[in-house]
C-alpha cells in the first residue's frame, strides 16, 4: 500500500500537481458509474479560511472523473445549514455549476449496522452510488485531535443525527469507534487530502490557518491518516481514530512516497485528554480539569446554534449558561459557533461536574 505525500505550495500549483497524482488511480473507476465526491463542507465559510475542502481540489477531482467517463455527484451533510448554502459559501457550488456536476441535498437515510454501533443512519445517497471519493481537509480537532480521512466520512451521517451520536458515544474512544464504523460502511475507494492550507490550534473551525503545503492520496484512509500524522510529528498513538483502528487491525502496512513533512500546533484540549484508557476514578478526576466551553458574552449574538446542536442539552443561550454536569466535552458548540463565541478554557469543576 502506497501513501503519496506530495509537496504543493499553493492552490495554483495544485492544478499541475493534482492530475499526475490522480492518474495513478484511473483503474479504480468504470465508465458510467456514479461516484459520490464527498468534500469537507462543515459550515458556511469561505475557501480562504481553511475550514472546508478548497474548490480547486474539488474541481481537479471532478475533471479527473469526468475525463474517465464517470458520473460524479457532490454532497455532504454540514453541521449547520443546507448543502447548497454551504457549497455556495465555500466555492464548491460554483465548481459544480461550471462542470455541470449535480450538487445533491441529502434528505433521506438508510440504517446500517457497524461492528460496534448498530442502526447507524447514513444519508440514503450511499445506496444510490457505485463508489465514494473522500476529500478531507487537514485540520486539528478539539475532540479527536486531528480530523483527516476517517473523520471526514462522518459527514455521510445526516446532520440532525450527529448530536445524538455524540451523546450515544460519550467516551472519546467510543466516538472513535463510531467514526470507524461509519467509515467502514461508506468504504471510500480513494481519499485525497487537501493539506495545502490547513488549520492548527483549536480546529476544526476556529483554529489558526497554516500553509502546510500537502496533497496526499491513498486508497486506504487509515494508512493515509497514519502517514500524515507521523510526518506532522504527531504520534499516531495520540489520535483516537488511529488508536482504535490499530486495535481493530485496520491499518495496513504501507510505504510513504514523498519527502513532505511539517509540524502543527495541537488544540488546547489535547493536553489532558484521555488518550490511554484510565481507571474510572482517575478518568473522573482528570475530567474535572479538562477544558470546557465558556461563553464570550461580547461575541455571542444569541443565534442559539450551540443550544440547538448540543448533544447533552447542556447550554442555555438566553442565560449564557452551560451545565457542566451534563457537558460531555464534545466541543460541538465551539465547532459550530459562527462567531467563535464559545472559548475553550481550563476550569476546575466541583465533584459532579458543577
Amino acid at each position: 500500500m502506497d501513501v503519496y505525500l506530495e509537496s504543493c505550495s499553493s492552490y495554483e500549483q495544485a492544478e499541475n500537481v493534482l492530475p499526475p497524482l490522480l492518474k495513478r488511480y484511473e483503474g479504480l473507476f468504470w465508465k458510467n458509474e456514479t461516484v459520490w465526491v464527498k468534500p469537507n463542507m462543515l459550515t458556511t465559510r469561505s475557501p480562504e479560511e481553511a475550514v472546508t475542502t478548497h474548490p480547486t481540489i474539488v474541481r481537479g477531482v471532478l475533471r479527473f472523473l469526468l475525463d474517465l467517463g464517470v458520473r460524479p455527484v457532490v454532497s455532504d451533510s454540514p453541521g449547520v445549514g443546507s448543502v447548497k448554502k454551504v457549497a455556495l459559501a465555500c466555492g464548491i457550488s460554483q465548481v459544480c455549476q461550471e462542470l455541470g456536476v449535480p450538487l445533491i441535498e441529502i434528505e433521506g437515510y438508510v440504517e446500517k449496522d457497524g461492528e460496534v454501533f448498530k442502526q447507524l443512519r447514513l444519508g440514503d445517497l450511499i445506496d444510490q452510488v457505485d463508489a465514494v471519493v473522500n476529500l478531507p481537509k487537514l485540520k486539528t480537532h478539539g475532540q479527536m485531535v486531528l480530523t483527516l480521512g476517517v473523520k471526514n466520512t462522518f459527514g455521510c451521517v445526516l446532520g440532525l443525527n450527529k448530536p445524538a451520536y455524540h451523546l450515544r458515544a460519550k467516551d472519546y474512544h467510543l466516538f472513535a469507534d463510531l467514526l470507524i464504523d461509519v467509515h467502514q460502511l461508506v468504504k471510500p475507494v480513494l481519499t485525497i487530502l487537501d493539506g495545502i492550507d490547513g488549520m492548527e490550534g483549536n480546529g476544526p473551525s476556529h483554529g489558526l490557518k497554516k500553509r502546510l503545503g500537502l496533497l496526499a492520496a491513498c486508497e486506504n484512509a487509515y494508512a493515509l491518516d497514519h502517514a500524515v500524522a507521523s510526518r506532522l510529528h504527531v504520534s499516531p498513538d495520540k489520535i483516537y481514530t488511529l488508536v482504535r483502528a490499530k486495535t481493530r487491525g485496520l491499518i495496513p502496512p504501507y510505504t510513504i512516497r514523498g519527502e513532505w513533512e511539517n509540524s502543527i500546533k495541537m488544540p488546547d484540549t489535547v493536553g489532558l485528554t484521555e488518550i490511554v484508557k484510565m481507571p474510572k476514578w482517575l478518568q473522573d478526576y482528570t475530567h474535572r480539569w479538562a477544558r470546557v466551553p465558556v461563553f464570550d458574552t461580547v461575541k455571542c449574538i444569541r443565534c442559539k446554534i450551540c443550544e440547538t446542536h448540543c448533544p447533552a442539552e447542556a447550554i442555555t443561550v438566553d442565560d449564557q449558561r452551560i451545565d457542566y454536569k451534563k457537558c460531555i466535552r464534545c466541543y460541538v458548540c465551539h465547532e459550530l459557533c459562527p462567531q467563535d463565541a464559545l472559548l475553550l478554557k481550563r476550569k476546575l469543576l466541583k465533584a459532579g461536574g458543577q
